[in-house]
């Protein structure tokens, strides 16, 4: 059920929640193996064994996966997922290669294989229960405290009894209590998701009662197609239900995929051309204002020298029309004209059409004196400030206070960096939506196009720099860019 909720609320969440796909591929994990598990108790067929035993092993990594994705702290892992998926993609070939060579077995049957699988789970899970403790003492949400509690106890119960199998396995007295364990853990994880909006807001009762339908009917699917035939051809049968439940599900994300990158794309065309056509309205209409007026003294029989001032306004709006299509390229590029730039200059002209545009904000600048010039690109530094300052006023639509600081970064009493910071008193973000802002085209703006970060981010990249984001829910936002120093 899991796992059919997860994807149908993948398309109402716009893929915006990290958590929602590995959490559905997760679950369909621990639907193979124990409906494995579940065949091979009833049939005693070694197929059905081993089967289990190939897919057994990515969950403890999947559950890691699912968990930094909860924290934010899926890219940090890379190392740790990659060395978790060597050794249980080399647990999961074992069992592979038993089905087909049975010399094979021994090794996988052994208690070496269970250890190997039991020591890597332990590790794993003792990672993603640390992250979620801290998780726990860093957040003051409510909400998201509930959260973290029920993922903290699926977890720990999950973890600890299924381990027991592989006690078992080894040859210890003690009771395989894997499936009570899974069928423990993917409760919480329902209640997490139904009761306190794990993906990021309820399901809602109708979605979540066509959910159970869909898993109910695919359930129901397996058994009929495992009791129907005996051996071999029960495993066809199960082969061929998993091969359309997968082609189905693969046709649906494909068509909610190419339907979501047609919308933005669409989205994203709409925006620059509003833009440009607005940068391109004023010199346009300056210069069929003139023509027209020309045109007028033509007819009017009067001669045309004394209009000289005429000609050159055509000229200078034709070059600021030149102008705006270069800045266009450019910006698509990022690709900075680097000359001397005053940081605290920029910043103020940012500031004052800000305090312009939102009157009900507090803005406070405390700028640092005799700071040094840099090397930069003004035009485009400039629209990146502007982008981070509108953020954080869009962050803070029912007022609040905006501070903006520029300063000297020095290292060993040598200038190395000039830092900006702009922080805001908005909602702030939480753990997975502060990994992704910085992600093409992802937004949690009903009007927003994601381009913004992303965007600021090129450009102080383009200039050496970096940008740093620190956030927490209801505690505001603070954007940090340092731009090196020659």
């Amino acid at each position: 059920m899991v796992a059919v909720l997860v994807f149908l609320e993948q398309r109402r969440y716009k893929g915006q929640s990290p958590v929602a796909l590995p959490l559905g591929i997760l679950a369909l994990d621990v639907f193979a193996w124990n409906f494995f598990e579940f065949a091979y108790l009833v049939s005693g067929e070694p197929t059905w064994h081993y089967l289990d035993l190939s897919f057994s092993p990515y969950s403890p990594l999947l559950v890691l996966l699912v968990v930094a994705s909860f924290t934010g702290d899926r890219r940090k892992l890379r190392p740790l997922f990659a060395a978790g998926g060597a050794v249980f993609g080399a647990l999961s070939a074992g069992a592979i290669v038993a089905l087909f060579v049975p010399a094979a077995r021994h090794w996988v049957d052994a208690s070496s294989w269970s250890a190997t699988f039991g020591i890597t789970e332990t590790v794993l899970g003792a990672v993603a229960l640390a992250l979620l403790v801290r998780h726990l003492f860093r957040i003051s949400d409510r909400n998201e405290r509930q959260r973290t509690a029920l993922v903290i106890l699926a977890l720990v119960v999950g973890v600890a009894l299924t381990t027991t199998d592989l006690w078992n396995a080894a040859g210890y007295a003690v009771p395989a209590l894997g499936s009570l364990g899974t069928l423990i853990g993917m409760a919480l994880i329902t209640i997490a998701t139904l009761r306190f909006e794990f993906l990021g807001q309820s399901p809602g009762l109708r979605r979540s009662v066509v959910a159970i339908t869909i898993a109910a009917g695919v359930v129901v699917a397996y058994l009929v197609a495992f009791r129907s035939v005996d051996g071999n051809h029960a495993l066809l049968s199960i082969t061929i239900v998993t091969a359309i439940v997968v082609m189905a599900t693969r046709e649906l994300v494909t068509m909610w995929v190419t339907r979501k990158n047609r919308m933005q794309s669409l989205a994203t065309l709409g925006k620059f051309s509003a833009q440009m056509a607005h940068d391109l309205q004023n010199p346009l209409a300056a210069i069929k204002g003139t023509v027209q007026f020309l045109r007028e003294e033509i007819k009017q029989g009067r001669p045309l020298t004394q209009q000289g001032n005429f000609l050159d306004l055509v000229e200078n709006q034709i070059d600021r029309m030149n102008r705006v299509i270069g800045d266009y390229r450019r910006i698509g590029r990022a690709e900075p004209v680097c000359r001397s730039v005053d940081i605290n200059e920029t910043v103020r002209s940012v500031l004052a059409l800000q305090t312009f545009a939102a009157r009900n904000l507090e803005i406070h600048a405390d700028l640092a004196e005799s700071l040094p010039a840099c090397k930069g690109d003004p035009d485009l530094l400039s629209v990146a400030f502007e982008n981070v300052v509108r953020n954080a006023a869009e962050a803070m639509s029912q007022g609040g206070r905006l501070t903006v600081r520029t300063a000297m970064a020095k290292r060993f009493g040598i200038r190395r960096s000039l830092v900006l910071s702009v922080q805001d008193t908005g909602a702030g973000m939480d753990a997975r939506q502060l990994e992704r802002a910085f992600d093409l085209f992802y937004t949690t703006k009903a009007s927003g196009t994601g381009l913004g970060l992303p965007y600021v981010r090129r450009v102080i990249s383009a200039h050496g720099g970096r940008v740093q984001l620190v956030s927490r829910a209801d505690s505001g936002t603070t954007v940090t860019i340092r731009l090196p120093l020659p």
